[in-house]
């Protein structure tokens, strides 16, 4: 049992000990890369606000529908 402890430990050690070279390669090597991400981004907002629009359009409609006269004859 302690010997997996101590391996996992080492292990876990060397990984993170390597965590900024691994940064500074990623952002060395990543040029070009942040187009196509903000692209994605710009469409998922742009979907999602679209969305709101919809439902919010929809919902301006059902509260203009309620009835709240006492009287459900005059209603529309």
């Amino acid at each position: 049992m302690r010997t997996r402890l101590t391996v996992l430990l080492v292990l876990g050690w060397l990984w993170l000990a390597d965590i900024p070279g691994r940064l500074w390669r990623t952002r060395r090597n990543d040029s070009g890369e942040g187009l196509p991400y903000a692209i994605i981004v710009v469409g998922a907002v742009a979907i999602a606000g679209a969305i709101l629009y919809v439902v919010r359009q929809k919902a301006q409609t059902v509260t203009n529908n309620i009835c709240t006269n006492a009287d459900p004859t005059t209603c529309r």
